[in-house]
Parts: C-alpha cells; structure tokens; sequence
C-alpha cells in the first residue's frame, strides 16, 4: 500500500514539474516575442507570431499532451484503487455474514445437547463437561502412555459413536468456519482475529474432546485447522485423558491449574530460541533447571523436601503431592504428548530417545533428570 502511495505521488510531482516547465517556455517565449518587438498592445507580426506559436505548440502542446496522459493514468489508477477496496468491502461483508451465521448455528447446536443423569438436566456446554468427567471416570492408567493413548481414543470413539448424529452436526459446523476462514481471508493478522473469536467460544471441555476427534477417521479432515492453529493449547496438560492419573494425585483442580502452568511455561520456553531456564517453586522446593541444544533437551529438577512455603494457591502448587518416581513418569509423558500428539504423530520416532533417571543427593534432597535426544543428531523437531 506504501509503494503504491509513492508511485501516485511521484506521478502527480512528475505531472506538475511539466505543467510547470510548459507554462515557463510559454511565458518565456511570448516575453521573447515582446521583447524583440514582434508583439505589443497595437500590432502583432502575424508571420512572427505563427512560428513561435508552431514552436510553443510543438513542444508546450506535447508537455501537455504528456501530463494530461499521466493524470488520466492517475484517475483511471485511483478509480480501480476505489473500485477494488468497494470489492473488499463488499467480500468482507459477504464472509462475515457466513462466518457469523455459521457461529450462531454452531451455538444452536451446542445449546441442542442435553443429557439427563438422576433427574438432573446437563445443557449446552454442561453436557460436555459431564460427559468429559464420565469418560475420565472409566479411564484406568495402564503405565504407558501410548498405551493410554490408545485407550483414551477408544473411549472417545465409544463416545463418538453413541452421539454420532449431534456431535457429527457440531463438527462438521466448526470444520466449516475454519474451511472458511483458511480459503477467504489472505491476510495472516485479519485472519488471526477471526480464529481467535471462534476459539474464544470453545469450552475446556470442548478442547478435550476437539483433541481426540482429531485422532480418529472422524476427525482426519480437522486435524491440520488444529495443528496449524493450534486450537487446543489452552486445554491444560493434567485434563488430558493421558494425564488424568496425576490430577487423581493432586485431587485438587486448584493444584491442577498450578502444576499445569509449570508446564505450560516449559512449552513456552522450548518454542524460543533460548537455551537456558531457571526457575524455582514453592520458596526453592522444587528448581527446574532446563539446558537445550540443537539435538537435545536436558532437565534437572531438584526437590529439596525441608524447603516451607505458604499454604495459598502460586505455580506450582500441588508438586510436594507428587512423588519424585511420579514426576520423573509427569516429564516423560508430558515430551511425548509435546513431541508427537500436538503434531498428531501416531507412530514412535526411533530416533528420538529419552533417559530418565532419580539421584539422591542427601536424604531430603533428590535430582530428577529427564534427557531427550536425537539418536541420528538431526535437530528435534519443535
């Protein structure tokens, strides 16, 4: 837009500086004429005055015969500029009329969903909340977490499948608000802002369920808006099916929140170029201790089990109910849902490697290390 603003400009300067320069020859040939004697008041040399006006006409005509080409370049340039931006506006009024019909239609359908449980009545988002929280009551850990995985989408399949008629309604409404949003707004910042309005409308619960539907044949066509647009990063790592087993532990959602943010900071950490991160929990209970390089990522996490800190709710509260073989299993489980299922990865990369490992250093202070690495050397996909 700045060029083409430059280009008018530089245009019209142009078109002035030959207006100018023509009526400068003008003037400086009739004073010539004036001069010499050739016209005055009285009388003017007909022959004298038909050859300086030739001249002037040759070369003042052909200035102007120039400038007016350009402004008329220039008007035709501005109305196209008018004629395109009224075709934008025009475009932007016909998506957002779709892409908030299609929002309120999305709303309808998650208002339809009901469920019935002992004479209590589950509306809305309430019912994905309750059916999240049945699902997770049948889920039992089985000590591995691709083995969890596989587990927890079967369940949602179940789930899936017993609801098929309205959930595959729900889905295909919000794959059809994507798919608009992807083929009809170019411009990444416009196009951000209304992936942040559709997301803002999604439930935690709805995360949850939004996350395993893309693993399954359901949810194939979906998966790359989830990826691209990574719609469910503020689902909370302990309300992942995988990792339900540590928010039992903690049976506490406020201690959930906390240990999740701990976490959410190392993700945050690893998307920068940076290559060290320090930082402690509960008044130097817990220090992480993070180094990474190009073909690996290494953790230290040292508990010092003496350290006090106030009882209120801070980052990281909740740690001192795990024990340190059930942080040491947290790390190794969170690196495989941040190394392959973000990225929907199904099957085991050979060449990524992880090492775990607890030392005593005293007997109420322990370091917990957790390494990964690139067998092959490649750089590890972030």
């Amino acid at each position: 837009m700045n060029k083409k603003r430059s280009t008018a400009s530089l245009r019209i300067t142009f078109s002035i500086f030959l207006t100018a320069l023509g009526a400068i020859i003008f003037i400086l040939f009739i004073g010539e004429l004036a001069y010499e004697g050739w016209i005055n008041f009285y009388t003017i040399n007909s022959e004298r005055a038909g050859q300086t006006g030739d001249f002037i006409g040759g070369i003042v005509g052909s200035i102007f015969t120039i400038v007016g080409i350009v402004l008329l370049y220039e008007t035709l340039s501005l109305q196209r500029q008018e004629f395109i931006a009224s075709r934008k506006v025009f475009q932007t009024q016909q998506f957002e009329n779709k892409y908030f019909s299609l929002i309120q239609l999305y709303n309808n359908i998650v208002n339809s969903f009901h469920l019935e449980i002992n004479n209590h009545s589950y509306k809305g988002k309430e019912f994905f909340a309750k059916k999240k929280q049945i699902i997770l009551s049948t889920f039992i850990p089985a000590n591995s977490y691709f083995k969890d995985q596989k587990q927890a989408i079967a369940l949602y399949s179940n789930f899936y499948i017993a609801e098929r008629e309205i959930l595959g309604q729900y889905f295909r409404t919000l794959y059809r608000i994507f798919e608009l949003i992807e083929t009809t707004i170019e411009d990444t910042e416009e196009k951000l802002s209304y992936i942040k309005i559709i997301r803002g409308q999604l439930s935690e619960s709805e995360l949850f369920f939004l996350k395993y539907n893309a693993w399954t044949t359901f949810g194939e066509k979906f998966r790359p808006y989830i990826i691209n647009h990574n719609l469910v990063k503020h689902l909370p790592i302990l309300e992942r099916m995988e990792f339900n087993q540590f928010k039992k532990q903690l049976n506490s959602e406020e201690k959930s929140s906390a240990v999740s943010l701990v976490f959410e900071e190392i993700n945050i950490f690893l998307k920068t170029k940076n290559t060290d991160y320090y930082k402690t929990y509960l008044k130097g209970m817990f220090a992480f201790k993070i180094t990474r390089a190009r073909e690996k990522v290494d953790i230290e996490i040292f508990r010092t089990n003496t350290a006090t800190f106030s009882n209120f709710l801070q980052e990281g509260y909740g740690l001192n109910n795990l024990s340190n073989k059930d942080i040491e299993k947290l790390l190794k489980y969170w690196f495989l849902e941040f190394f392959y299922s973000r990225h929907y990865i199904e099957n085991k990369n050979p060449n990524l490697k992880f090492k775990v490992d607890i030392q005593t250093i005293s007997p109420t202070k322990f370091k917990i290390i957790c390494n990964i690495y690139s067998s092959d050397g490649f750089e590890l996909a972030i």
